[in-house]
């Protein structure tokens, strides 16, 4: 803590935990960004077919999640299925 001066330090909090006491220090610091604006600017659309199509034509195929894990999910459905109820190779896995 000594690159901080002791008017920065806004709060400081005790954190018991099973392993110890931590402390955390909350600290007031100016953070600057320089950013150059590149001066290109594109638009996004947002669609159901699509993912996005910007303003240079480049589309990105949705990447369709769910229809994915239907599939995971009937596979898995079918396989408990077989399984004879109250076995432990039902419960687990």
């Amino acid at each position: 803590m000594h690159f901080y001066q002791i008017s920065q330090i806004k709060r400081v909090r005790l954190v018991k935990r099973a392993d110890g006491v931590c402390v955390q220090f909350c600290v007031d610091v100016n953070r600057k960004e320089n950013t150059e604006p590149s001066g290109t600017t594109i638009g996004l659309d947002m669609d159901l077919k699509e993912y996005y199509t910007d303003s240079n034509a480049v589309t990105v195929e949705n990447p369709k999640f769910l229809r994915i894990a239907e599939k995971v999910i009937k596979r898995s459905v079918r396989r408990v299925s077989r399984k004879v109820r109250g076995s432990q190779n039902r419960g687990s896995r």
